[in-house]
């Protein structure tokens, strides 16, 4: 299976740490549902991830996303996450199409990796 799309439900609590092995998964939508936690670390082989979107996870973005190398969208918006955004993200300038990052609570500065992105990535 290579697409999950449970977006706009009633889901809540985590996601299940069997959904790693899936490792043929490269889309996963849950966007619009009422999860909390993070993402287990197993999901490197997503293409496309709206996980956050729309959910109620709190806190701050995990470095370990910076794993998820082959990323084409990525949302986390409309949450209320917090902090600053990881330098390491920028390693995925070089699939990346579009990220959204826009109303949540983050601060600080704008990682200057993030630059790296070309106008060809997003």
């Amino acid at each position: 299976m290579t697409l999950l799309d449970f977006q706009s439900n009633s889901f809540s609590g985590t996601i299940p740490d069997a959904f790693a092995s899936l490792t043929k998964l490269q889309y996963l939508d849950l966007s619009i549902n009422s999860l909390t936690g993070t993402i287990p670390e197993g999901l490197s082989n997503l293409f496309h991830l709206d996980y956050c979107s729309s959910n109620s996870p709190t806190g701050t973005l995990p470095t370990s996303f910076s794993r998820l190398t082959r990323l084409v969208s990525f949302r986390v918006d409309s949450n209320q996450l917090q902090g600053t955004l990881p330098h390491d993200y920028a390693s995925w300038g070089a699939t990346l199409n579009t990220a959204f990052f826009q109303l949540n609570q983050f601060n600080g500065t704008l990682p200057p990796e993030y630059s790296n992105w070309t106008k060809n990535d997003l």
